[in-house]
């Protein structure tokens, strides 16, 4: 009897809904601290499972989409969030810089140490990028009299698909896709669409090999 009449009263001064989506919203909360508790027994980078959760509900109103879980390692920064896409199960490594115009970034991908990405983005599926990776995302208009300070960007936008390993120090130009299941050898610059399964390098990259498909 009495919790019927507590509810009629906070019904009728309109807040038993709002308090009932914040009773759901910590056991959500708490469900979702449970499991990183869960993890911290069995994983040695425990600070950045909880930066990661931490970063989640302090910012995931701000990002077009986010999802969880997220590992986050110290010194990343990123703004633009309202045009950032993140999948589930993503790493981000050590002294990141993402501030892009439009990024999607699928589940399972790794962004390596020191990455840098900006301009027009999109990552597939169970990518992994190593460390120092520049994908700038645009580039600037060098075919005019204007100094380069006033000549402005060009933007078209760099693709890189499912399960792609692109190595240490390797910058991958504005407009090029690389395909499904490449690989990237460190220390490269590529410059030219990459085919599916190749396995390029150089400076700039020129196809080495080709491996075999993944069986999914």
């Amino acid at each position: 009897m009495v919790k019927k009449t507590v509810k009629n009263i906070l019904v009728k001064i309109g807040i038993f809904e709002g308090l009932k989506r914040a009773h759901l919203g910590m056991l959500t909360f708490r469900n979702n601290v449970k499991y990183v508790l869960r993890f911290w027994k069995f994983k040695y980078n425990h600070k950045e499972y909880l930066s990661g959760f931490l970063y989640y509900y302090l910012y995931k109103r701000k990002f077009k989409k986010i999802n969880y879980p997220l590992v986050k390692y110290e010194r990343v920064f990123i703004r633009n969030r309202e045009y950032i896409e993140f999948g589930k199960n993503l790493t981000i490594g050590y002294n990141c810089f993402i501030s892009p115009i439009e990024l999607v970034v699928g589940d399972n991908c790794w962004l390596g140490v020191n990455n840098f990405i900006c301009g027009k983005i999109k990552i597939g599926n169970n990518v992994s990028l190593g460390p120092n990776i520049s994908l700038p995302g645009s580039s600037h208009v060098i075919d005019t009299d204007l100094p380069l300070t006033k000549s402005g960007s060009s933007i078209i936008g760099t693709i890189i698909e499912d399960h792609v390993w692109v190595g240490s120090n390797v910058t991958i130009v504005d407009g090029v896709r690389i395909g499904k299941g490449a690989v990237v050898s460190a220390n490269s610059i590529v410059t030219k669409d990459v085919p599916a399964y190749a396995v390029v390098g150089g400076v700039p990259a020129k196809i080495l090999k080709y491996r075999p498909e993944i069986r999914e």
